[in-house]
């Protein structure tokens, strides 16, 4: 099936700022509304399957927080790549189907409830449009996003890699590491293929059900058991380029593909200051301003943290009289190519591979 949800949604008028700040506003208002909409309903366990009624309240929550940047940057290609991986996610949770018209319905009614008529019939208008997408987003949910292939020896060391991840062996995970990695310059293919492509699978899995969080969270955990271990290495490193800020959208917590562009830029020359998840933007901008840093990494993985990462682009486009180069990375900008400039970064690279390319660029290329 070659239909997709981008031309239905391309047409969808933009929404104003007045009515994306009352929208935003009335959130717990919104929330509360379908939260109680939900737990009154006789069906409720049917619709949810067999989770805890707290998870349903916290995609609420999110739901909130994500369409108030898809009003804010007034792009419906987040919102078509977004809605199947939600629903997919769900659904594999034992969540019904049923259960996404009605969130999207109820959403709709309480907008309808709670903003001024002039700021809610723009949105009310997104919500019915997404709903009568229901079933080709329910068609689009069983299709996976596929990964680039790899060369053999690196989807070999990945699998090998991943299953001691899996087996809760972090003993294996690092002799493996000990294994492929004889010297420095092993590390950056090491970090790039084996632990990305094994994070990447371990996404997929969570994604399908296939894992629990308490899994996801230790396979991620063993993985920066065996970062830390290579980090004597890097830390031995001079460097020549010039300084740089890696760091997490506020609110994000997905940290590991930061840091390990980190490490990266680290073995590429840079003095690297890695601050890891959930920077508030004062702080940021403090560090920022007192380091004079040649520029910033910032990661952010899901969707609803982009208003986040914006607050704190804004706030440090305010720097004087030097203001960084902004470099963005994460998932979250793969759901949109214009995502990044939308948010204002100056790049998006895809892989930290093409991040540290990039800034060495911004250094002059210097290598001393």
């Amino acid at each position: 099936m070659n239909e997709t949800l981008e031309p239905r949604f391309s047409a969808l008028v933009s929404v104003p700022s007045e009515a994306t700040d009352a929208y935003q506003a009335q959130g717990p208002r919104l929330i509360a509304a379908v939260d109680c909409a939900l737990e009154s309903r006789s069906d409720c366990a049917k619709l949810i399957g067999l989770n805890a009624i707290q998870t349903a309240f916290a995609n609420h929550a999110n739901h909130w927080r994500f369409m108030c940047n898809v009003f804010r940057l007034n792009n419906s290609d987040l919102l078509a790549r977004v809605l199947p991986w939600v629903y997919r996610v769900y659904t594999a949770r034992g969540f019904s189907l049923d259960y996404f018209p009605f969130v999207l319905q109820t959403y709709r009614q309480a907008v309808l409830d709670h903003l001024p008529p002039d700021c809610a019939e723009p949105i009310a208008a997104i919500y019915h449009v997404v709903e009568e997408q229901h079933e080709l987003i329910a068609t689009l949910a069983k299709t996976e996003d596929l990964s680039p292939p790899i060369e053999a020896i690196w989807l070999h060391r990945t699998e090998e890699f991943c299953e001691a991840l899996l087996a809760a062996d972090a003993r294996k995970a690092l002799a493996l590491t000990q294994q492929w990695v004889k010297q420095t310059g092993d590390i950056p293919n090491f970090l790039q293929f084996v632990v990305t492509g094994t994070m990447i699978e371990i996404g997929r899995l969570w994604e399908n059900n296939r894992i629990n969080v308490a899994q996801e969270h230790l396979a991620s955990a063993i993985v920066n058991r065996v970062m830390a271990s290579l980090y004597p290495q890097i830390i031995d490193m001079t460097p020549r380029r010039g300084r740089a800020i890696v760091t997490c959208a506020p609110n994000e917590f997905h940290e590991l593909g930061g840091r390990m562009f980190a490490d990266l830029l680290e073995l590429d020359g840079w003095d690297v200051m890695y601050l890891g998840a959930n920077t508030p933007v004062e702080e940021l901008v403090a560090m920022a301003r007192s380091h004079n840093v040649s520029f910033l990494a910032l990661s952010v993985a899901m969707p609803f943290n982009l208003e986040q990462a914006g607050r704190a682009i804004s706030a440090l486009r305010q720097l004087a009289p030097v203001r960084p180069k902004i470099l963005l990375g994460g998932r979250a900008f793969s759901m949109s190519p214009r995502l990044w400039k939308d948010i204002g970064g100056d790049a998006y690279c895809p892989t930290a591979e093409a991040g540290v390319a990039l800034a060495r660029s911004w250094s002059g290329g210097q290598t001393a």
